[in-house]
């Protein structure tokens, strides 16, 4: 079967009805529950894992056996993993392989507040135990996943709530906050959260599924895990060593401080005090590693040989946050779109494939386990899917993955809703161009490769997003590019990756490679096949092995 895609012209409001989030004037389930319109599951080796353990190789993910690694992926999350009756788990893993995915991201699997039941049993006064029933169902996924082709990506920790009965010194700093007793941010510097999240994933990995024979730490259908979602201190949870709260763990800070002071020379009394940007954001990065350097450790004397993400850039990331998640196999980006996203004229500002290059580290993998828009139900949103094959075609990117394809049970009837797109036509409809697109190549890497080189003061004075970025936003589609950080002496473990001799190397951030001018409304690829006008909005893909 061959999906044409001689010219897609995206970004224009559709015709009415709209389709906007109030649904006035849809049809309800014009997608079947059951199947995909199309069927791309002829692109899937199956079972999955036939190939070996995924690793990273330079910028690139390659199977054991040598094969290139690319994989087009979409998360299921939170409900819909304990929830979903055993027969519409099958369903669905044959569906999500119809629509051109290969590889699935387990989310929120640990989560005790909003999904009941999750793997931890929550009903117990500790989190170190696991809910048999919820295990039965997890491990129905991944075999039902690899019995069609798809991989799986695993989180060792999203949501989890530490309880009173866990025995965590400074457990009542764990209970400020907007998730009482997640313990993000703290357990960077506590050890015996560190001890729990590590008899965890002992348990996890270690766990045999019975459907397959295999522990998932030796089932190559696992191609990687993710430390801890969404949870660093370099730029969100830091500020839980600062101010008169968390005494606990403010002295956890200080005593740790000190010892990286009389190493690095970084001056302690400023850094407490508050008044040295570059020194904190240097010893910020300084717990991570430290913990990352701890976790990784462990989870190799467990024998897990897929890849390892530490945690995520996301939320707006800066450029400061990448020394730490460079100790990562690849780096992992979240990003969402606002509802203009190809309206955008980057000359001006960063839409969400720019916030997903900011992650591109010279010579690293890049994935992005969270894109979708803002607001899921926007209304432009049916462009979204083949935008962001594309984008992530011409850069290289490795595996992105929407969030979400399911958070409730996969047989409730009813509208999408947001975060589940299953039954969303204006962005599943799309979804099998998207992933034939990707996968197979219609869209060429780009020509011409420009290495950023921010110094240090770029990096670590500077608080710098892709918005504030204006050579990252304004290469991004036209042209493959990374960053490359400079060697810190203070922290002697970040190793610059060397440049390649095909590459251009821009030390000045501040420039646009898009010229000036109101009348200059378009961005196009080098290679020649995207082009996107942001006065239209239009997006179009021409490639060479499309029919017309």
């Amino acid at each position: 079967m061959f999906l044409g895609l001689a010219l897609l012209l995206l970004g224009a409001k559709p015709a009415a009805p709209r389709c906007g989030p109030d649904m006035e004037g849809w049809t309800l389930d014009p997608l079947p529950a059951d199947r995909s319109p199309v069927d791309l599951s002829f692109m899937n080796e199956s079972p999955a894992g036939g190939h070996g353990f995924v690793s990273a190789k330079g910028d690139r993910l390659v199977f054991e056996d040598g094969t290139p690694a690319r994989f087009w992926g979409v998360n299921v999350q939170a409900s819909a993993l304990f929830r979903t009756r055993e027969d519409s788990i099958a369903r669905h893993a044959k569906r999500i392989a119809q629509l051109g995915f290969n590889l699935v991201r387990l989310h929120h699997h640990d989560s005790m507040g909003f999904v009941k039941p999750s793997l931890i049993d929550h009903k117990l006064p500790h989190s170190q135990r696991f809910n048999p029933r919820a295990q039965a169902r997890f491990d129905l996924w991944i075999s039902e996943l690899k019995k069609n082709g798809i991989y799986v990506w695993l989180d060792l920790h999203t949501g989890r709530v530490f309880k009173e009965g866990d025995e965590i010194p400074g457990f009542e700093d764990l209970l400020r906050g907007k998730k009482p007793g997640e313990g993000k941010g703290f357990l960077y510097l506590n050890t015996r959260l560190q001890e729990l999240m590590r008899s965890f994933n002992e348990t996890f990995l270690g766990h045999v599924n019975p459907h397959t024979g295999l522990a998932y730490k030796d089932d190559p259908v696992v191609i990687g895990v993710l430390i801890t979602n969404e949870n660093d201190v370099t730029h969100h949870f830091g500020r839980n060593f600062r101010g008169n709260e968390n005494l606990h763990h403010r002295g956890l800070y200080a005593t740790a401080l000190k010892a990286f002071s009389a190493k690095s020379g970084v001056s302690e009394a400023k850094v407490l005090a508050g008044r040295t940007r570059i020194g904190t954001k240097l010893w910020l990065n300084q717990i991570e590693h430290d913990f990352n350097v701890g976790m990784r450790a462990h989870l190799a004397e467990l024998g897990f040989r897929g890849i390892v993400a530490t945690t995520n850039l996301w939320a707006g990331g800066r450029l400061h946050s990448l020394p730490s998640l460079s100790d990562g196999d690849l780096v992992d980006v979240h990003s969402y779109a606002l509802p203009n996203a190809l309206r955008v004229d980057p000359r001006r500002m960063a839409n969400f494939v720019a916030h997903v290059s900011t992650g591109q580290l010279l010579g690293r993998p890049l994935s992005v386990s969270e894109w979708n828009h803002g607001k899921p139900l926007a209304e432009a949103r049916h462009g979204s899917a083949v935008y962001m094959a594309s984008i992530a075609s011409l850069q290289g990117w490795d595996a992105p993955m929407l969030f979400g394809y399911s958070n409730r049970p996969l047989q409730a009837p009813g509208r999408p809703i947001p975060w589940s797109s299953f039954k969303d036509p204006p962005v599943m409809g799309l979804m099998p161009a998207a992933a034939m697109l990707f996968r197979t190549g219609h869209v060429r890497q780009a020509e011409r490769f420009f290495v950023l080189e921010p110094d240090r003061r770029a990096i670590f004075a500077e608080d710098l997003r892709a918005g504030q970025v204006p050579a990252l936003r304004t290469l991004v589609e036209q042209s493959r590019v990374a960053i490359r950080l400079p060697e810190v002496p203070e922290l002697p473990w970040l190793k610059p990756a060397p440049v390649p001799e095909d590459a251009t190397v821009i030390r000045d951030l501040n420039h646009s490679f898009l010229a000036a001018g109101e009348d200059n409304t378009i961005v196009r690829s080098d290679t020649g096949e995207l082009r996107r006008d942001w006065s239209g909005p239009l997006f179009v893909v021409v490639d060479a092995h499309s029919e017309a």
